[in-house]
């Protein structure tokens, strides 16, 4: 946790846009947390990164795969929403965020190093990618 929150308050002391809600969203993504984020966002894990976070990221197909074998994992309100992000008339383009024990089941499955266990465990970094 003392990752977490080093990571959290380098956010909030950087003036980065918006950085409490970068701060809040790095802290429940690295902890707990599946999120979806646009492409346009994308900044948000530029911002994870300047604050010393560790951003995994993996090709649609290696997302895909990843929550295949997560599926009868992930709360079934979760999925139900999950089913239906850039499915919208606008077609959002989106990316997956992992982190913490959802990025450790997603690991194996999306070519990250076994090495990195070590990095989401102390919640100084996510998986990122297209899903």
């Amino acid at each position: 946790m003392a990752a977490v929150a080093r990571s959290r308050k380098m956010l909030l002391a950087r003036d980065e846009p918006l950085g409490d809600v970068l701060a809040d969203e790095w802290a429940f993504l690295t902890t707990e947390s599946l999120g979806f984020i646009a492409e346009e966002t994308r900044e948000a894990l530029d911002a994870f990164r300047r604050a010393g976070g560790q951003v995994f990221e993996g090709s649609r197909a290696q997302m895909q795969q990843g929550l295949s074998a997560l599926r009868n994992r992930i709360p079934k309100p979760l999925l139900k929403v999950m089913k239906v992000v850039g499915r919208f008339p606008w077609k959002t383009p989106k990316l997956v965020v992992a982190g913490g024990s959802f990025a450790l089941a997603f690991a194996p499955h999306v070519g990250v190093p076994l090495a990195a266990a070590a990095l989401f465990k102390e919640g100084v970094a996510v998986v990122a990618g297209d899903p």
